[in-house]
């Protein structure tokens, strides 16, 4: 491996591995909990001083939505509505901008109220330029979610609701869209995940359930298997990394959305479960109703991890999981399986080193075996600097290794709006033997509310 990747890894190692116990760490704000959320309050030393109001206002909910469950990470529905829904502070004075927005989440929260339904609007939108190119050299795309979820039996941990994603992404006056661009540049793995260019689809609806005090949580319907298997802190490139090797896994051969169900224990001793089947012939653009039940052809996927606490069941984690792809006869796909390892710390509310190592055996895989590393640092006015870097054995035979570099600052520039410049740096690109080198360098910009 590059010097790089091991200097990274070696980092992150140290920093994952440090002597404090994980059970004596502060609670890390943004907690994303799948079973839904949780009733119990922290023990408070009664010695620790309060902190004042202005202190404690950056992370807390505007619209009650800390109180929503969810099923998955980062990417999930329940995990970007409350992210939508966490007040941050700029350090450009614009408190009017985020005044204006207040009747917005007020209405937010009475509907909550009511009715029992969460909702909220995102849109990102993604420019990226390359150094160099087989073809095309730059791509431009946005992405526009209309999310929400619906909670019409239970409440807290038991909690039964509708959850879905309707979303339209599309190119911005470019002829390729920004995950599409790494052909181009014969990259391995995509430099732009999730801003594709397929245009309107709705792409998760499904039932979530907590029983047993949200100990046992499920869901069912059309579903995203990337929201919840082998999730990590940092891995939605929405609001932070944006390269498919330290965003998502690239040795796992998940399908896009389409019909079928996980489940999740969280069991006394800490020990967590998570298993599913979904289509593996799931697709963005078609409802696969034919290729669930006829091709019958699937994904299967099994977690078992430790974490500190209930809550914290993202921010810190250590997991291994194992997957397995039936092979699927129309579109040529040989049967594959793997196995995959993720270690991730949240460290005094501000630091996120992650570790994560990827092997496969066969199926629908942009690469046969990874190590990537990285750390996300948060800044106390919602600024985020990330860094990773990544090794790469591409799953087609006669393409070279391939390692990538990252770095991204998140600019928060009002409560809502934040920009983020971002350049990657892919050495030895797989399918492009004449480039030793390709800069992509990347400008995001969003507002989720």
């Amino acid at each position: 491996m590059s010097r790089a990747v091991v200097a990274v890894t070696l980092m992150s190692a140290a920093v994952l591995l440090a002597p404090a116990a994980w059970s004596q760490q502060p609670g890390a704000g943004a907690t994303e909990d799948p079973a839904g959320s949780d009733s119990q309050e922290a023990d408070v030393d009664p010695a620790e001083p309060e902190e004042d109001e202005e202190a404690t206002e950056e992370g807390e909910s505007r619209a009650g939505y800390d109180e929503i469950g969810q099923f998955g990470g980062a990417t999930s529905v329940g995990g970007k509505l409350k992210r939508a829904d966490e007040i941050r502070r700029s350090r450009f004075g614009l408190g009017k901008l985020d005044r204006a927005l207040e009747p917005w989440f007020e209405t937010k929260e009475k509907i909550r109220e009511r009715h029992g339904l969460s909702f909220g609007l995102i849109y990102q939108g993604l420019y990226q330029g390359a150094s160099a190119s087989l073809g095309e050299d730059q791509a431009a795309g946005g992405v526009f979610q209309f999310l929400a979820s619906w909670a019409l039996v239970g409440a807290g941990r038991t909690e039964g609701a509708l959850t879905f994603q309707l979303e339209h992404r599309h190119r911005l006056g470019t002829d390729l869209a920004p995950e599409e661009l790494f052909v181009d540049l014969g990259s391995a793995v995509s430099t732009g995940t999730d801003f594709s260019g397929f245009g309107a689809t709705l792409s998760r609806l499904f039932w979530r359930q907590g029983v047993s005090q949200g100990r046992v949580v499920f869901a069912a319907g059309r579903v995203d298997p990337g929201d919840y298997v082998d999730t990590h802190p940092l891995n939605d490139p929405f609001s932070a990394f944006l390269n498919e090797s330290l965003v998502a896994s690239p040795t796992i051969g998940g399908p896009e959305p389409g019909l079928g169900g996980a489940f999740a224990v969280f069991l006394p001793s800490k020990i967590y479960l998570v298993a599913g089947l979904s289509d593996a012939n799931g697709s963005f653009t078609r409802a696969g109703l034919d290729t669930f039940f006829e091709d019958r052809e699937y994904f299967k996927h099994f977690e078992i991890g430790w974490i500190p606490s209930h809550e914290r069941r993202y921010t810190d984690n250590v997991h291994l999981t194992a997957w397995h792809a039936d092979e699927r006869e129309s579109a040529e796909t040989p049967e594959g399986w793997g196995l995959n390892f993720s270690l991730a710390r949240t460290l005094g509310e501000r630091l996120v080193p992650f570790l994560r190592m990827g092997w496969s055996d066969g199926g629908l895989t942009a690469l046969e075996a990874t190590v990537a590393s990285g750390l996300g640092i948060e800044f106390s006015q919602g600024d985020e600097l990330g860094v990773g870097a990544s090794w790469g054995r591409p799953a087609e035979s006669g393409l070279r290794d391939q390692y990538t570099a990252e770095l991204f600052y998140r600019l928060q520039v009002t409560s809502d709006f934040a920009v983020t410049p971002n350049v990657q740096v892919i050495l030895d690109p797989a399918a492009n033997p004449a480039e030793s080198s390709i800069v992509v360098y990347s400008l995001r910009a969003g507002i989720p509310i």
